[in-house]
């Protein structure tokens, strides 16, 4: 983009809701990057979600209970009333820095 001045632009991240179906089919496959999806009120509960990337995701009231979630990417991602409850759930190794965790349990 020769000649163009970006200097007082102003990006923002845009978040795309995902069906679980779909990220379920997509993880499934090999895919792992899934940065800035909006996962809003969605049931991830013992899914095996090793080693995803979800920086930036929206994870409303989503449930992950049970989930695996270890070697995860969890940064900048924003969470108000995850469901996390269940002692099986695993989440070694998860990073969660800069994370957004409201009303975690």
């Amino acid at each position: 983009m020769l000649g163009v001045n970006l200097e007082l632009a102003q990006f923002s991240q845009t978040q795309t809701h995902m069906d679980i179906s779909e990220l379920l089919h997509r993880y499934e496959a090999g895919e792992r990057d899934f940065c800035g999806v909006d996962l809003s009120n969605a049931s991830l509960s013992g899914a095996d979600l090793r080693g995803i990337n979800l920086r930036g995701a929206s994870l409303n009231r989503t449930d992950l209970s049970c989930a695996n979630l270890s070697n995860a990417n969890l940064s900048d991602v924003n969470w108000t009333n995850p469901d996390l409850d269940n002692s099986e759930s695993n989440h070694s190794f998860t990073n969660l820095s800069d994370a957004n965790l409201i009303r975690a349990d």
